[in-house]
């Protein structure tokens, strides 16, 4: 069935186009501007009425609606619903959200720099004494200490990588076998991608838009910021000072460790009491 809605003043007619035939007809309500329709007419135009009055009918013209609200509407006498609840396969497409992020990590690292999460954040509102709006952490996944190295601008990223990896390795005499990052330019760059091949360095990419998949690092980017938030109310320091607020995050390497608190995390990354 064809079917097409017209007005005339205050009254509404639902029309049957093919062929022509007025179906029902309804007076606006001057409340909320709604034609309640009359459904009390002959047996044949009440069948054709019918046709149209399926829940799925209306679930689709009043917006998805839920049908216990249709269910209710019908009630009151807004239209008529015929059918049963339908599943509407549109409306489940639009409901689908992310699926929950597991709370229970399945990495594991068993020395130190076996696993290393990386992370650049800025650019910063306000630029530090030394121009710096930009700046990179590293952590040690075994050992969770990190390494923060201030840039002003993102194509700093490689040079502080290496710099970082020469510091690890001369302290420790163990190579970085992976490093874990998000899909950043400073990471993509084919003289970033080359440096980690010629070291035998795994470069592993999370998932663009899922923050959580590198969840060590942005947890730690979110404390260092945090703090700096507070030393900087607390004291009063003007905002281009933060870059000496966030450089006192070697305080955190020398707290107990979460899991150990007679170990500190730079006791535990290069074995000696600190």
């Amino acid at each position: 069935m064809h079917g097409e809605f017209w007005t005339k003043e205050l009254l509404g007619y639902y029309m049957d186009t093919k062929p022509s035939k007025i179906i029902t007809k309804g007076i606006k309500d001057p409340i909320n501007g709604l034609y309640k329709m009359d459904t009390s007419t002959s047996h044949d135009s009440l069948y054709l009425f019918e046709g149209i009055s399926t829940s799925g009918f209306w679930h689709q013209q009043m917006g998805h609606m839920h049908f216990q609200q249709l269910h209710t509407l019908s009630i009151d006498g807004m239209f008529m619903v015929l059918s049963t609840p339908q599943i509407c396969g549109d409306y489940q497409l639009g409901k689908q959200c992310k699926s929950n992020i597991p709370k229970q990590n399945t990495q594991s690292a068993s020395s130190m720099n076996e696993f290393i999460h990386a992370d650049l954040c800025g650019p910063l509102p306000h630029g530090s004494l030394s121009r710096s709006k930009y700046f990179i952490v590293f952590i040690d996944y075994y050992s969770c200490k990190s390494w923060t190295y201030f840039m002003k601008t993102k194509s700093e990223g490689f040079e502080k990588f290496k710099f970082f990896k020469r510091c690890v390795k001369f302290k420790t005499n163990i190579r970085i076998k992976t490093l874990r990052s998000d899909k950043g330019g400073e990471f993509l760059s084919n003289e970033f991608s080359f440096f980690c091949e010629e070291y035998g360095i795994w470069q592993e990419l999370t998932t663009s838009y899922m923050p959580h998949y590198n969840g060590v690092v942005e947890r730690k980017n979110r404390t260092i910021l945090e703090r700096a938030k507070v030393v900087c109310v607390e004291s009063h320091y003007p905002p281009f000072l933060w870059s000496e607020v966030v450089n006192t995050t070697y305080f955190t390497n020398r707290s107990p460790f979460r899991l150990n608190k007679r170990l500190s995390l730079k006791h535990l990354y290069i074995g000696k009491h600190t």
